[in-house]
């Protein structure tokens, strides 16, 4: 039996029993009288500790445990806290006495966690991998570079679940081929992959037989490179001037210099202060185009009518052609072309819009729906749901929630006014138009914010081992929960599995026992050794 067990056993026989002598105490615990005499010296050097006395029942102990391992999962391998301030958090609650948590067993403690952890993955596997099987998913790929090391990064951009992470040699397409083929069998079809458009992705969609889309975060990124810096530096530049042309014209006027050179010198100034006006104004336009493009680029209008991919095509090269303009008239130089890798990549994102209405009518085509239901739920479910998931997405930008709460008003109120919504509202249908309005996925945000993370795990742990991806996976798929208190695995796979933290409680084995000092261990000192080198 274990030691913790015993100690349970005497501290119970104690309780009820009232304190007997070491022999009364073996025959009722049924243990050796030195054993027992160990047992009552632990608990009697532990029974100061506020809580001692719960501690030392078995609901405590348990209670113990779980705090541990809790710390351990949440502090330790998701917020990437080292063992040696763990120690130290779990020494200033008090809790050493009864549990052995100093660096080292913190340590051993989070490396075998890691280890279990692949164990739950491996035992779930085979009910995910049933579950793919009648499922098509929406997915988004990347890679990210650290010191010594490139990650990999294919994720289901609806739920962002990580179908693959892993740290490879080279970004080829055969290597995203090799990587992903096992994930992209597991599950029914792969509707479309969003990337960057990189050569080796589009290589790898081709021989892959997927449908390749555009990201709108980079497309974005690349208009904010040209522009970011651009106008603040242009305006410290102009402000200089005007400050300088200010004091000399003053000095002009001091000295009562010509009519001719103050009024030159005025003349300069109103340049300079229309340049300035030129650089405000072009910001202004600068930040509604980039506006203008992410309200733009979804499957609805403003009227919540369904959009079409020319619309789209219209509506983004409009803001290019307004972008272009803005770099002209504030001498806003393109040297990486910028806005031409905006241009060349608005066909492959104005195609997700003509793919995610061919889903919809293939689906609703196949359940056999009447005219009158499918008009309903392209102009009526369809864009109330779609409006209602914009707010939440937009939490960041409050100009932008705004619009979308009203389209999301106006959408609600045409639906509860149109009168085939009693006829066909049910959870059957709000079941399928949430999943359809997850599928239209336009940018790899997910995956980017994926990638800070890796990077600050990164950091904190001087570089990841393949044990250390792993489990950031798991904790990923099957531990971190979004507003909606759900994990990836849920959104995805619409079923819960076991609780990650109660099947650590349930499978790691027993935490170690608190460190035996040593008692009156005198400091050594080489002068008084007995044996000394000659």
């Amino acid at each position: 039996m274990h030691f913790r067990k015993k100690l349970i056993v005497t501290f119970s026989a104690v309780k009820s029993c009232g304190k007997k002598s070491l022999c009364k105490l073996a025959k009722l615990t049924n243990y050796s009288k030195s054993s027992v005499h160990r047992q009552m010296k632990t608990i009697e050097n532990r029974s100061h500790i506020s809580g001692s006395q719960f501690f030392e029942t078995e609901e405590g102990m348990q209670w113990l445990r779980r705090l541990v391992l809790a710390s351990v999962l949440i502090f330790g391998l998701h917020g990437n806290i080292g063992a040696g301030v763990m120690s130290s958090f779990f020494e200033a609650i008090n809790i050493i006495a009864f549990i052995g948590l100093s660096e080292s067993s913190v340590s051993r403690l989070k490396h075998k966690m890691m280890e279990m952890l692949q164990v739950y993955q491996s035992e779930l596997q085979p009910a995910l991998n049933q579950s793919a099987l009648n499922l098509n998913i929406v997915t988004g790929a990347d890679e990210t570079f650290f010191e010594r090391q490139m990650i990999l990064l294919f994720m289901e951009l609806s739920s962002g679940y990580i179908l693959l992470e892993e740290a490879a040699t080279n970004r080829k397409a055969s290597t995203w081929d090799k990587l992903t083929v096992t994930a992209r069998q597991n599950f029914k079809s792969v509707l479309c992959l969003a990337s960057d458009r990189a050569k080796s992705i589009i290589k790898f969609t081709k021989e892959a037989k997927i449908k390749s889309i555009a990201d709108l975060f980079h497309m974005q990124q690349s208009v904010v490179k040209l522009f970011r810096y651009a106008f603040a530096s242009k305006l410290k530049t102009l402000n200089k001037s005007l400050n300088k042309a200010e004091d000399e014209l003053s000095t002009l006027i001091k000295l009562d210099e010509k009519h001719e050179l103050i009024a030159k010198q005025e003349k300069a100034i109103k340049a300079i202060e229309h340049q300035k006006n030129t650089i405000n104004i072009g910001q202004t336009r600068y930040r509604e185009q980039l506006k203008a493009i992410s309200i733009n680029t979804h499957p609805f209008d403003a009227h919540s009518n369904a959009k079409t991919a020319e619309v789209l095509s219209e509506q983004l090269n409009n803001s290019l052609h307004e972008l272009r303009s803005i770099a002209k008239d504030c001498s806003i130089s393109d040297g990486k072309k910028r806005l031409n890798y905006f241009e060349n990549h608005i066909p492959d994102m104005v195609r997700l819009i003509a793919l995610w209405w061919q889903w919809v009518e293939s689906d609703l085509k196949r359940q056999s729906c009447s005219a009158e239901l499918i008009i309903w739920l392209k102009t009526r479910l369809l864009p109330m749901l779609y409006w209602k998931q914009q707010i939440k997405k937009s939490r960041a930008n409050q100009s932008l929630r705004d619009y979308y709460k009203n389209l999301y008003a106006q959408a609600e109120k045409n639906l509860r006014n149109d009168p085939l919504t009693d006829k066909y509202l049910s959870d059957r249908w709000t079941s399928w138009a949430k999943d359809f309005v997850m599928k239209f996925q336009r940018s790899t945000s997910q995956i980017e914010g994926h990638n800070a993370i890796l990077s600050e795990r990164n950091h904190c742990l001087r570089g990841m081992s393949a044990l250390h991806i792993k489990t950031d996976v798991v904790l990923n798929n099957h531990w971190i929960k979004r507003d909606d208190g759900k994990t990836a695995t849920e959104r995805l796979f619409k079923f819960k599995p076991p609780d990650l933290l109660q099947w650590l409680d349930d499978n790691m084995p027993e935490l170690a026992l608190p460190r035996k000092r040593r008692k009156n261990l005198k400091e050594f000192s080489p002068l008084l050794s007995t044996a000394l080198a000659a």
